[in-house]
């Protein structure tokens, strides 16, 4: 929505300081069938991210329950042409990443980069 006479202020300091911005923020209000559909949307990846935490799970021999899901694919940045890492879960060792090269090989590294 555009308009920003319907756009609502509001403050998240949490997430401004992690993204780096200022503690006011915009809010922008969806209509109804986009609000649905974004409702839809995140529970079709939360229940994604928690089959994947899983699987990590069980392949790094972590128990599941101490893993918090999360996806945080490499920034460009951090980009590297032929291994791509994705931040999977955060757990009492860090986080953790499914790795893929680019000839396909993947597998996961708890924590990342060890």
């Amino acid at each position: 929505m555009s308009d920003t006479t319907d756009a609502v202020k509001h403050s998240h300091p949490a997430h401004a300081v992690k993204h780096g911005a200022s503690t006011e923020a915009v809010k922008h209000i969806l209509p109804e069938a986009d609000a649905r559909r974004m409702a839809h949307l995140s529970a079709q990846i939360a229940t994604l991210l928690y089959e994947m935490s899983e699987i990590f799970a069980g392949a790094a021999a972590v128990k599941h329950d101490s893993l918090e899901p999360r996806y945080v694919p490499s920034s460009p940045a951090e980009a590297d042409a032929d291994v791509t890492y994705i931040e999977i879960v955060r757990g009492p060792a860090g986080t953790g990443c499914y790795v893929t090269t680019s000839d396909g090989t993947s597998w996961c590294e708890y924590p990342c980069g060890g």
